[in-house]
């Protein structure tokens, strides 16, 4: 052993223990630390949760008892959690800055409100429904303002007042929003609860006062004429309620029928039949191979078709392939031989579409859970387009199948948009100076007009003068190029009007809260249309204004009966109005009147029959009511069919057919009738008296059809409701069927409260115990409530009724209000006011808070910024003295 080294021997257990014990201090002291952090890493990102979506405007109390309950379960969750990594609170974090910055750059597009000092009722509406439903503040901030303070006040006081600051704000509203009605309606019944509410509290209190200090025949709940008002009061408050409403209703509908017209044309495109605005389709008598148009395929029928289904039967569609467009019909189902009656189009030059050719159709049996099958195709060559502009095929066979189809094919050209309206034919000119008729003006288009609003656009609408009348069309929103495509009817202008008058088109920006701005005018002579006919007018240029033009057209057409120059004994038949093309293409009402029957089969034992009518359009079924015993029955019933009129045309001809109705046996056939759909393309009504029924040996039907276009001038505008729809909401409108039954809830509630308080008066009260007494009593005794000459017995028993249905009636409402579960009952995007008084959409919490910080750091700008500038100016105030 060398020198000066010394052996130790070391105990291998007692130095395994000590590098235990030091290993298990370590990872104690590793676990502690990592604890410490998380639990400092969570706080501080649950903190600056709270600060990202804490609302300012907030009552202090309510912060400090929310901070205290956040960091008890903070405490709770770190003493049950010893170890954890920060990487996903890292990139938490990271994703929050992210979000905020996206989030500050989505606040900074809130509009800055305009300025309204000049307009002192502008700023008072915008004031107040900013006080009241500000978009971009909480309700805590609300209730700090005077204003909300007032109406609340106001709103809640039971005595007839609260009428006044409901009818004010609904007066001030924006009408286009369905939110903000639904919401209105919401808000005044809860109210209403909380004021029954409250009576039934205030009026158990005076119950125990009266009665133990005996005096139950002069006093109590329901006696005085404060409390008479409150219970009469409840009748406008109701009719309020109603009238938001109706209205509300109004918006959803108009809604729902753009809906349904964006999918019919919708529908329309897919099936290359869309409809142009500065262009219609005509057909033509020579095809020109270089001329753009639009192939129309009409699919009419197929017969003998293979069977491909285990009933014995198929669900036949067709599928047209030209180049590379593909087009397919609707499927019918559970037929061999299919009435399709659908048009299909192909758009391009016909040279290249007969180049492209031949047109292949195939037949397909549609299946749900598995793949087509195929019933046979048929190869249709193009050339004869070139020579003939239409051609028939009528049972073609199906190659690789069995059964034939029948097709149209019609070429139609793109023509200049004056051919909607029709001049009056060449012999009937020149026009007769005693002549009287219609003047036509089809407002076509505006182009490279003046804008007006801020954002470098104008909402124009053109308005039409002539004679001291005038006719506006729709305004079309943000827009310098507008397509109007409405055509003005002025009736009973005559001919000598036409040598004198003046034409006067003036466009005007369209503007909610301020006058329509003006944006030219241009006038023109008649004088044209008496020698021509019609007068077409392209780029006409438009005075007092720097740039902008208006294209249209000018018709005039004789009223029944009135004679030209040439042709006084001519007799005129009468026609109905004649529809335009754009007419066509819009959604509306096709209205089927069945009148009577004449003379029909007699089905019965007793020699009569119990005749009924059911309408057939499509797929569509209506039926009217029976007539019990009778050969010559009225039954002056209406059924409706709604859709676009070519679309209903191509679903035609509109089945009639008579039954005699029988109770314990199959309904016996009286006859039918097939009614053509398609004069209502020139016209939009048909008179059809005693037509003759087929089928039968006898009877006949009398019948008018008339087709009524939808008032909607604007994808956005319609008439029919009045107002603009709002664009914040959805495009699709939810289902509002828990508005609709609470509102039903209470309507039912109120009419039991009627109904007991009327029968209990006039049994208990009054005495009256028949019922037409009753009746004949109903009237003089509610009249007698309204004019206050009640006893102290009926007014607390109006009271009691009152108070306490009204108050279970309108309890539902309460869930409407509530934060989360109102908004998801409504299914409506909540929307507010901003500054100005215009709607904006409603901005989040973290939104709003975001908002307000950007308000905060840009007031204390402005306050660094004056003082800066104060003391620059105390400095050379100084070195002047």
């Amino acid at each position: 052993m060398a020198p000066g080294i010394q052996v130790r021997v070391i105990d291998g257990q007692a130095l395994g223990r000590a590098v235990k014990e030091k290993a298990g201090n370590v990872t104690r002291a590793l676990v502690d630390f990592s604890a410490d952090s998380l639990e400092d890493k969570l706080n501080g990102a649950i903190n600056a949760s709270l600060a990202r979506v804490q609302d300012p405007w907030q009552p202090r109390a309510l912060a400090r008892a929310s901070n205290r309950i956040v960091k008890g379960i903070v405490k709770e969750i770190s003493g049950k959690i010893r170890m954890a990594e920060d990487l996903h609170l890292e990139d938490t974090s990271s994703k929050i800055r992210i979000k905020e910055r996206t989030k500050s750059s989505e606040v900074g597009n809130w509009p800055q409100p305009t300025h309204l000092r000049s307009r002192p009722f502008f700023r008072l509406r915008a004031e107040l429904l900013y006080s009241l439903m500000a978009g971009d503040k909480s309700v805590w901030w609300s209730v700090r303002q005077p204003l909300c303070l007032l109406f609340t006040v106001l709103s809640l006081c039971p005595y007839g007042v609260c009428l006044i600051p409901f009818t004010l704000v609904f007066m001030l509203m924006d009408w286009s929003d369905e939110y903000q009605m639904a919401n209105f309606i919401c808000t005044m019944k809860t109210v209403t609860f909380i004021q029954r509410f409250g009576m039934m509290i205030a009026g158990t209190g005076q119950l125990y006062f009266t009665v133990t200090s005996l005096s139950c025949n002069s006093s109590g709940p329901g006696v005085t004429d404060f409390e008479q008002l409150a219970i009469l009061a409840l009748v406008p408050q109701q009719l309020l309620a109603w009238l938001a409403f109706v209205h509300y209703s109004r918006l959803r509908s108009a809604r729902l029928l753009l809906q349904h017209r964006k999918a019919s044309d919708k529908t329309k495109s897919e099936r290359g039949l869309r409809f142009y605005e500065k262009s219609l389709l005509v057909p033509v008598e020579t095809p020109d191979r270089d001329a753009k148009g639009l192939l129309v395929v009409r699919v009419l029928s197929a017969e003998g078709l293979l069977v491909a289904d285990p009933r014995g039967t198929s669900d036949p569609f067709a599928s047209l392939s030209l180049g590379g467009t593909k087009r397919r019909t609707r499927t019918i189902w559970r037929t061999l031989a299919p009435q399709w009656n659908e048009s299909l189009g192909f758009e391009g030059v016909l040279g290249k579409l007969v180049a492209a050719g031949p047109l292949l159709v195939k037949v397909w049996d549609f299946d749900v859970t598995s793949a087509n099958d195929f019933l046979g195709e048929v190869e249709v060559e193009l050339e004869p387009l070139l020579l003939n502009p239409s051609m028939t095929i009528t049972d073609m066979p199906l190659s690789r199948g069995d059964g034939s189809v029948c097709l149209e094919l019609i070429w139609k050209v793109f023509a200049a948009s004056e051919t909607t309206l029709r001049p009056i034919v060449p012999s009937q000119l020149p026009i007769a100076q005693s002549a009287v008729g219609n003047l036509h003006v089809l407002i076509q288009s505006g182009s490279h007009l003046v804008a007006r609003d801020r954002g470098g656009s104008s909402d124009p609408y053109a308005s039409v003068i002539i004679a001291g009348r005038q006719l506006r069309t729709a305004s079309i929103k943000k827009t310098l190029e507008p397509v109007w495509n409405e055509v003005l009817l002025f009736k009973g202008v005559s001919a000598a009007q036409l040598d004198t008058e003046v034409l006067k088109i003036k466009v005007f920006d369209d503007d909610q809260l301020s006058r329509d701005d003006f944006m030219g005018d241009h006038q023109t002579t008649l004088a044209e249309v008496r020698k021509k006919g019609t007068l077409s007018v392209i780029d006409g240029s438009l005075e007092g204004a720097r740039t902008g033009s208006v294209t249209y057209t000018v018709t005039w057409e004789p009223s029944t009966g009135d004679a030209v120059d040439g042709d006084h004994d001519v007799e005129k038949p009468v026609t109905s109005k004649k529809l335009t093309p754009l007419d066509c293409t819009r959604s509306g009402d096709l209205t089927v009147k069945i009148v009577c029957g004449t003379e029909l089969v007699s089905k019965d034992r007793d020699g009569l029959s119990d005749p009924f009518v059911t309408t057939c359009l499509g797929h569509a079924r209506q039926r009217t009511r029976k007539v019990r015993d009778s050969l010559d029955p009225v039954w002056d019933e209406t059924m409706h069919f709604e859709g676009v009129l070519e679309e209903l045309v191509e679903r035609g001809p509109l089945l009639l057919t008579v039954w005699d109705h029988d109770t314990f046996s199959l309904n016996d056939f009286l006859g039918e009738l097939e009614v053509p759909l398609e004069p209502l393309l020139q016209r939009s009504e048909l008179n059809i008296k005693n037509a003759t029924l087929a089928g039968v040996s006898h009877g006949s039907i009398t019948v008018s059809v008339e087709w009524l276009p939808f008032t909607l001038e604007h994808p956005e505008v319609t008439l029919w409701c009045g107002a603009t729809l709002s664009v914040f909401q959805n495009a699709r409108p939810p289902n509002d069927a828990p508005l609709r039954a609470v509102l039903l809830w209470d309507a039912v509630f109120l009419i039991l409260f009627f109904v007991i308080s009327s029968a209990d008066l006039m049994v208990r009260i009054h005495g009256i115990s028949e019922w037409r007494q009753a009746i004949a009593d109903l009237l003089p005794l509610w009249s007698h409530i309204f004019t206050f000459s009640t006893d102290p017995i009926e007014r607390r028993l109006l009271w009691y009724t009152s108070t306490y249905g009204i108050a279970f009636g309108t309890a539902p409402f309460l869930f409407f209000k509530l934060p989360v579960l109102g908004d998801a009952l409504l299914r409506l995007l909540p929307t507010g006011y901003d500054r100005s008084g215009a709607l904006r959409l409603e901005m989040t919490s973290a939104e709003m808070l975001m908002k307000y910080e950007i308000e905060q750091r840009n007031r204390g700008l402005r306050r660094r910024r004056s003082t800066v500038s104060s003391r620059r100016g105390s400095v050379d105030s100084a070195v002047l003295v």
